[in-house]
């Protein structure tokens, strides 16, 4: 059996739109570069990003998960009861 690569990825955009992909490659350097290229997205546009390479037998061999980070807003302080 050929070793393959599945490289899977899965964007949350601002809009709340999923775009999903999932690409199978036959060579580990091609798809460890287009690993890196998926991670790009970081921080334009995107709320969530997943990317996952897995090897022939569905093992993960990397992944990452980035969450834009949100902004906490003080809380309103409210008079305490006497």
């Amino acid at each position: 059996m050929q070793n393959r690569y599945y490289l899977v990825v899965v964007k949350v955009t601002s809009k709340d739109t999923e775009d999903r992909s999932f690409t199978p490659y036959d060579d580990l350097t091609v798809a460890e570069r287009k690993y890196h290229e998926a991670l790009t997205g970081i921080g334009a546009g995107s709320k969530r990003i997943c990317v996952a390479l897995l090897d022939t037998y569905l093992n993960v061999v990397q992944k990452e998960v980035w969450v834009e980070p949100v902004e906490e807003t003080p809380e309103e302080e409210t008079p305490s009861e006497s």
